[in-house]
């Protein structure tokens, strides 16, 4: 398969994916991390890009 073809059929599933916010804290249990919510933090607003090279959120 190309490469271009499986980027486009990643960004394609990435961007069809419903997005939910990150308002939980985590302990580490035998099982590994669990994420716990935590009513002390809000998430109002992200902006996530995405690039070949880098990732950023702001």
């Amino acid at each position: 398969m190309p490469r271009s073809c499986a980027v486009a059929l990643l960004a394609a599933g990435l961007l069809g994916a419903p997005a939910r916010a990150n308002d939980s804290a985590s302990e580490l249990d035998a099982g590994g991390l669990i994420l716990v919510p935590e009513p002390g933090i809000a998430l109002a607003s992200e902006d996530l890009s995405i690039a070949l090279d880098r990732i950023t959120v702001s």
